[in-house]
């Protein structure tokens, strides 16, 4: 009861609003009290949380889907390696259409 008591001046301090002579003359149970006193005080704070959480997620679903998206392509290269070094080593070929781009 002591510690409801000091929270209760404490948050009424804080909501000069809800220590009012119109709250005390009604007589709510102290619980009732402190319960509006508390979620007077969290409702503010919920809402200025809902914007860092919403760039929060934002950013890490994209994070996510470019690692995902990265190893998916370097999969791609190492199990394709050979052909592609094989592609690549005839490019400089006589054989080759654009070896004279690829000499250049």
């Amino acid at each position: 009861v002591e510690g409801t008591a000091r929270l209760e001046s404490f948050l009424a301090s804080v909501y000069p609003e809800y220590s009012s002579s119109d709250m005390l003359s009604s007589k709510p149970k102290v619980g009732e009290r402190l319960t509006v006193q508390l979620q007077e005080s969290v409702k503010g704070q919920i809402l200025d949380v809902i914007p860092a959480v919403q760039k929060t997620l934002k950013y890490t679903s994209v994070i996510i889907t470019q690692s995902i998206v990265a190893f998916l392509f370097s999969s791609i290269i190492v199990y394709d390696y050979p052909n592609l070094s094989r592609g690549i080593r005839t490019l400089g070929s006589r054989a080759s259409r654009v070896q004279f781009i690829y000499k250049e």
